[in-house]
């Protein structure tokens, strides 16, 4: 599955002055494995996300994760 979302944040850095607002765009992706094996299965999830920001490049991050 892939999926992008973009949104606007107004107050990036969660400050009560001196806001930063900003737009973000994250893209996700994910795949599943499951074998149907009658006697063992495995069943394996990766997932990743990137958010990039449009004026506090700074703030950009990655996330990824794999479980078996």
């Amino acid at each position: 599955m892939i999926e992008i979302r973009k949104s606007y944040e107004s107050n990036v850095f969660a400050t009560e002055s001196e806001s930063s607002d900003d737009l973000i765009t994250v893209a996700y992706l994910s795949i599943r494995f499951k074998s149907d094996a009658s006697r063992h299965s495995i069943e394996v999830l990766a997932n990743a996300g990137k958010a990039q920001y449009a004026d506090n490049t700074n703030e950009n991050y990655q996330d990824m994760l794999i479980s078996a």
